[in-house]
């Protein structure tokens, strides 16, 4: 799966946006499936936001 973010969102070091203008729920998706396979490659089970 691909998800293609807002070219102003993304930094080196962070992710940086406005709800609704920037920042749709499609892309919290996306960010929580990223960290969520970083998380099990690591052998990790479970995350706490």
């Amino acid at each position: 799966m691909s998800h293609q973010f807002n070219s102003t969102s993304l930094r080196e070091y962070d992710i940086r946006g406005i709800v609704g203008t920037t920042l749709g729920p499609d892309d919290a998706y996306a960010i929580g499936r990223g960290i969520g396979t970083l998380v099990r490659r690591g052998g990790g089970a479970s995350v706490a936001v």
